[in-house]
């Protein structure tokens, strides 16, 4: 999971623009002048209140961060992803996976990931929650080709290593 996080924040960066080094500089201005109101706090008078101040600053932080990658992501690089057809090929540990990822926003895609984690399913719907937190394995596709406005790519990979018989996957899309 840690990996996934990690080049997920590597690949933003990489790709980010002016207006999301703006968002996310405005978040990190934000988390630093609650920072420092909190330090003014404990250091004059009540420092639990100050404590408190500077723990829910770093939580703001982090959902700051969080929200503002969702929402640049959903209103600057709006992308659909059809259903993915997975077919676990016979007589070998090779999973087949194919989709379309249409790009549904007014200016060209340069580059996408998308990430396919595959989990346990269960018929109990809370078990099959906490089964998706804990994938049994995680697979990155990139995609480097610019898609135009509206336009449409078939994309066709092999997995390979995959042998589970049962499975259920979630994805996860971002473009730059």
């Amino acid at each position: 999971m840690l990996s996934s996080i990690k080049a997920s924040i590597l690949f933003a960066i990489a790709h980010a623009g002016v207006i999301e080094w703006l968002a996310y500089g405005f978040v990190l201005m934000a988390f630093l002048l609650v920072i420092f109101v909190a330090i003014f706090i404990a250091a004059r008078s009540w420092w639990q209140v100050g404590f408190l101040l500077i723990v829910a600053g770093f939580g703001g932080f982090f959902y700051g961060i969080y929200t503002m990658h969702e929402f640049l992501g959903a209103r600057l690089h709006s992308v659909s992803i059809s259903d993915i057809n997975a077919r676990q090929l016979q007589y070998s540990d090779t999973l087949l996976v194919e989709f379309n990822l249409k790009n549904e926003g007014q200016k060209p895609l340069l580059g996408c990931q998308i990430y396919l984690s595959f989990y346990h399913p269960s018929k109990q719907s809370i078990k099959d929650f906490l089964n998706s937190l804990r994938p049994f394995r995680t697979h990155i596709i990139a995609i480097s080709s610019t898609l135009s406005p509206s336009q449409s790519e078939h994309i066709t990979r092999t997995i390979k290593g995959f042998s589970a018989a049962e499975y259920g996957f979630k994805k996860r899309v971002e473009c730059y």
